[in-house]
């Protein structure tokens, strides 16, 4: 049951721009009409690619500090032993 409910998840979570995408850009397209409907999103995939690679300077910050916090619990641990 878990396996299944993790791979449905992870399907969603891959399928989404399939959902999103085909909506935002009728929005966009008749928001802004041809040309500004390809410069608007153009601008929302640069937004998102951004926020993207954000999101992952700050994983690997938080990455960095929890490996840099075991490294020292497990030295503090090898030299009490």
């Amino acid at each position: 049951a878990m396996m299944g409910t993790a791979i449905g998840l992870i399907s969603f979570i891959g399928y989404l721009p399939d959902i999103i995408l085909p909506q935002m850009n009728t929005y966009l397209w008749n928001t802004f009409g041809d040309q500004g409907g390809y410069v608007a999103y153009f601008i929302v995939s640069a937004v998102f690619g951004v926020l993207g690679i954000a999101i992952i300077a700050i994983y690997a910050r938080l990455n960095q500090k929890e490996n840099a916090t075991e490294k020292a619990a497990l030295k503090g641990a090898a030299l009490k032993a």
